[in-house]
């Protein structure tokens, strides 16, 4: 992924764990925005932990992404194995860590496999992520997605009408992961 879309992902989370003015749709447990001025548009959830798992698109190329954002530092481009299970059942996921964002202690983390992890967001109600720390043990997020499926598609909606890349959506994390 290139650094400009880097930014733009961290500041669209930075955005959302942040009141702005700026408009704002609720989809279940999802909000869905688009920051006034911004390239991009994000739909994000957040669990009890202050963890947010969001998918972003940037209006300029139109790439997407799935991320999860903690408080679990990082080192950048480093990728490493999730489990994550939902109501079917568990599977295996890669995280990449994109870098710290402006949150303090905050660090953003982008799936490697965005038709895997789309798949399973839009078809399960809850998720859990166990992430594996150097300790031997793991860090768990869960969330509750509800309403999920119907904010990604509104962000596909808006990004296939105000994107200016030429072609449809692209759904890619950037990188070459």
């Amino acid at each position: 992924m290139k650094i400009r879309s880097a930014v733009f992902l961290l500041s669209a989370l930075l955005v959302y764990l942040s009141p702005a003015a700026f408009a704002q749709e609720k989809f279940g447990d999802w909000v869905v925005s688009a920051p006034n001025g911004e390239d991009f548009i994000f739909a994000a959830t957040g669990n009890e932990s202050g963890r947010v798992l969001a998918h972003s698109c940037d209006f300029r190329t139109g790439d997407c992404m799935w991320t999860l954002t903690m408080n679990m530092e990082c080192e950048q481009d480093h990728v490493f194995a999730i489990l994550t299970n939902v109501d079917q059942g568990a599977e295996h996921l890669s995280l990449m860590c994109i870098g710290p964002n402006r949150e303090p202690n905050q660090y953003t983390y982008a799936f490697t496999d965005f038709e895997q992890i789309d798949h399973i967001i839009r078809n399960s109600g809850k998720i859990s992520f166990a992430i594996p720390l150097e300790s031997g043990e793991f860090q768990v997020s869960r969330f509750n997605i509800k309403g999920a499926s119907a904010a990604v598609a509104k962000i596909e909606e808006i990004v296939t009408k105000r994107s200016k890349a030429p072609a449809s959506l692209k759904n890619t994390n950037g990188r070459n992961l």
